[in-house]
């Protein structure tokens, strides 16, 4: 059984070999060149680092890129990470390092910050030239790339990733519009009027959008209000937190969020069907974690550790401890739950933690 099986397997890799050197000689000169495209990416899947090998791996840590990056999105195959450095180039690596894409793309001078679709090869660019702050937005799949309207604020992508919501906001009439729009802008709606100039939005759901205002004074107390897509139905889920700061599950059925009281930073967590809250007992802000896929445990990092943290209970479990003096941001899981990706402060480079 296994030989009639090893037969049939060469049989079929002689068969699609056959099929690409016919449409390569057959074809034409478009086709040829998407063929020779497949076979240098394939060819260009090498290490990006000489000493990422398996003792690196046994020890769960391993560096992603080769310069400082600014922003890094989770490529919906659930392969690989999609991410510009400080140059301006794109590049896609997979969760190990090895490249995939290397300086591929546009070169973006001044990239500040990123809003990664969830589920297409898209990314909304927040960058610096001369003219002031520019938009864009880019398709790296089709290497398509459009400015879009520098006044859409706050972003953020829907579950789907077919739209964003934004804050667009007025500063001749301060007035600022909630609104919804395609990923490039265009066909916005305006969903709620808002004179806040500078609000934070999440879409966890697809009939649920959270703003809150982004906090500027540590003293001064913001709220955490709640409406549906077309709008209605405000709500007001958290009432004056200094220093809010909120993260939500990927289910959207609840939040941890940070606040401050003068210069200590706790985390709760709230259950949206319920209302009920949980002190997690632990001196951080929610830019330091990440949810899990299972929307019952986070990770945290505390005290140059990672923690694995029950919501449920507020139980942890120390994962792992970096060596020196560490500071990471930007934390996520990757689909799978397998690895925890992040960036260093201190030097800027993006890493992935093996957690199987």
């Amino acid at each position: 059984m296994i030989q009639k099986g090893v037969l049939i397997t060469i049989i079929l890799i002689l068969i699609v070999a056959v099929a690409l050197l016919a449409s390569f000689y057959l074809g034409d000169d478009e086709t040829k060149q998407v063929i020779k495209d497949l076979a240098e990416g394939q060819a260009s899947l090498i290490s990006r680092f000489t000493d990422t090998t398996s003792d690196e791996l046994q020890n769960k840590v391993v560096r992603l890129s080769d310069d400082s990056i600014v922003t890094y999105g989770i490529v919906p195959d659930n392969k690989n990470i999609a991410f510009f450095d400080e140059n301006g180039s794109f590049n896609i690596v997979d969760y190990i390092g090895n490249v995939i894409f290397e300086g591929e793309g546009p070169q973006i001078a001044n990239v500040r910050s990123g809003v990664w679709s969830p589920t297409k090869m898209e990314v909304i660019i927040t960058a610096i030239d001369p003219s002031g702050v520019r938009k864009i937005f880019y398709d790296y799949q089709n290497g398509r790339l459009e400015y879009i309207d520098s006044d859409i604020q706050n972003l953020a992508f829907s579950q789907d990733g077919e739209r964003i919501v934004y804050n667009f906001f007025d500063k001749n009439m301060y007035v600022g519009n909630i609104s919804i729009s395609r990923a490039n802008g265009s066909s916005h709606v305006s969903i709620f009027k808002t004179r806040l100039s500078d609000i934070l939005l999440d879409w966890p759901k697809e009939d649920l959008i959270t703003f809150y205002k982004k906090s500027l004074n540590p003293r001064e107390n913001v709220e955490l209000f709640r409406i549906d897509n077309k709008g209605e139905g405000l709500e007001k889920i958290l009432p004056d937190k200094k220093s809010l700061k909120v993260l939500w599950a990927p289910d959207g059925k609840s939040l941890i969020y940070s606040e401050s009281d003068e210069d200590q930073d706790y985390l709760y967590y709230k259950f949206m069907e319920d209302g009920k809250e949980r002190d997690l007992e632990i001196n951080i802000t929610v830019d330091k974690c990440a949810w899990s896929n299972t929307n019952v445990n986070i990770i945290c990092f505390y005290d140059n550790s990672f923690y694995k943290i029950s919501v449920l209970d507020g139980s942890r479990k120390k994962v792992y401890s970096l060596r020196g003096d560490a500071d990471v941001k930007n934390l996520k899981f990757t689909p799978s739950g397998e690895y925890l990706l992040y960036i260093d402060n201190n030097n800027g480079y993006l890493y992935s933690l093996v957690l199987r």
